[in-house]
């Protein structure tokens, strides 16, 4: 038997959603926890950019945070835009001295490759999960 409340995991994953007290903030797509982590899920498009846009800056300015995770290993879509704020982001966050892990899906990966953003950034490119049946 579960004994996780409803909607305590994410859909179509096993992974946890934070709970709300562990929660800075909150959209669609973004979720940043009072941890230092910033999860990005689904195509960036001009509607999710304010909560992205407050969720970087909340990253930067939180220097408490010594170790920051990016995870946009469930990201499929980035503009020009967020590619812009999250080189941003990231740069600010290494001028501080603090620790940074950035995962990507592949889609994403292949944007910033595009870009040459490997020259200036580590990322680590999560692996596709593969639905169906595994012995297929």
């Amino acid at each position: 038997m579960n004994s996780e409340p409803p909607g305590s995991r994410t859909e179509g994953t096993s992974e946890p959603r934070p709970r709300p007290s562990s929660t800075l903030l909150r959209d669609v797509h973004t979720c940043l926890s009072r941890d230092g982590r910033l999860k990005v899920v689904g195509a960036l498009d001009r509607t999710a950019w304010a909560a992205f846009e407050k969720a970087c800056e909340e990253l930067v300015a939180r220097t408490e945070w010594t170790g920051v995770e990016l995870d946009f290993s469930e990201c499929t879509y980035l503009s020009s835009l967020f590619i812009g704020m999250l080189v941003g982001t990231y740069m600010k966050i290494e001028k501080q001295g603090r620790t940074i892990a950035l995962k990507v899906s592949p889609e994403v990966a292949r944007f910033l490759d595009m870009a040459h953003l490997n020259e200036v950034m580590r990322y680590e490119v999560a692996e596709r999960r593969r639905q169906g049946n595994p012995t297929a």
